[in-house]
């Protein structure tokens, strides 16, 4: 059922998560979707080799700190399916999530990318869950080259898929299914290299509001769990802002790419 999907993520060493993650996707999805994950690492350890093959993982070790923008484009490359499914190395899959409805969905219109909705379940730096939430991160765009708005998406205007709820916008979050052909066609459908952990989600999507690549939609009904830790290391790398420095510049020129 799941043959024509690949599910990709990248990790900065941080090991838990990228287990957590694979295990939840064999339960939820069996052995037939593609798993390929980056680990911004030197080298794999004997412990990632081994599991990678235990769970039929394309593991491959792109160097320290190479990017989450570098890794999204250098995986896209890789895939071989009609979709993947972005992901971040904190999500867990469980039965609820809609993805084989929302793929039917899309092989059935003309949507590029669907976002979903994170359930974000927020843990201290001592592991203990501080609070629960959810979030879209669907908004439509506007832009003059100088200023940057961001308009909640109105759900009134919601269309019905077999019951999944869906709509058109500007943006969605980092959990979605994409059409790999999309990025095939239009090889500037892609993450700023630049921008190595801050600005380049705006970013991307901007330049896509901009040149109008792919057509992007939300739907409310596709849901993951966000498992949110955090060490006082991988912060200091989440808080740079060299990225949002750069995307703020790249506003005030009209060939945004």
């Amino acid at each position: 059922m799941y043959k024509n999907i690949t599910f990709i993520a990248t990790t900065t060493n941080r090991g838990i998560c990228f287990q957590s993650l694979i295990i939840s996707i064999r339960k939820v999805f069996g052995c037939d979707p593609k798993i390929l994950f980056t680990h911004q690492i030197e080298s794999l350890t004997e412990s990632i080799q081994n599991f990678s093959h235990k769970y039929d993982v394309v593991s491959v070790a792109t160097g320290y700190d190479s990017g989450l923008s570098y890794n999204r484009n250098f995986m896209i490359d890789k895939i071989e399916t009609e979709f993947f499914v972005l992901c971040d190395d904190d999500f867990i899959f469980d039965a609820s999530v809609k993805l084989s409805l929302s793929i039917e969905l899309m092989q059935k219109s003309d949507i590029d990318i669907l976002g979903g909705v994170y359930k974000n379940f927020n843990f201290d730096i001592n592991n203990s869950l501080k609070s629960y939430s959810e979030s879209s991160f669907a908004f439509d765009i506007e832009i003059n080259y100088e200023l940057f708005e961001k308009n909640e998406v109105d759900l009134s205007k919601v269309s019905y898929y077999k019951g999944l709820r869906f709509l058109k916008c500007d943006c969605v979050n980092n959990f979605a299914i994409m059409r790999t052909a999309s990025f095939l066609r239009e090889p500037k459908l892609r993450w700023d290299e630049d921008m190595k952990i801050s600005g380049e989600h705006i970013d991307f999507f901007t330049n896509n509001k901009i040149k109008e690549y792919a057509n992007v939609y939300f739907s409310p009904d596709l849901s993951i769990l966000h498992i949110r830790r955090s060490s006082p290391r991988y912060q200091e790398m989440r808080d740079r802002r060299d990225g949002i420095k750069l995307f703020e510049s790249k506003l005030k020129h009209v060939n945004h790419i």
